[in-house]
């Protein structure tokens, strides 16, 4: 994928930072529906493994988040 990063992360906050690193690639911008308008899709996916240091045993997860530009929900206010 174009313009997508791998980042090792071992804490939380580490997350965090990744996080706060790829909020500084999007583009938002003001229109007449949304104030905050998202202009680029995000998806952002975290690996997860969890490992018994004892045994040896692994464990493993994926999540996936996913912000489609456009994707916010229009209100009519009457």
């Amino acid at each position: 994928m174009q313009g997508a990063m791998e980042e090792y992360c071992a804490t939380a906050d580490e997350v965090l930072a990744t996080i706060a690193l790829g909020e500084l690639s999007r583009t938002t911008a003001k229109t007449k529906m949304n104030d905050k308008s998202s202009r680029s899709h995000s998806v952002f996916s975290i690996n997860l493994e969890q490992r018994n240091m004892g045994s040896g045993a692994m464990k493993k997860a994926k999540l996936v988040f996913i912000d489609l530009a456009g994707s916010e929900k229009v209100q009519k206010v009457c």
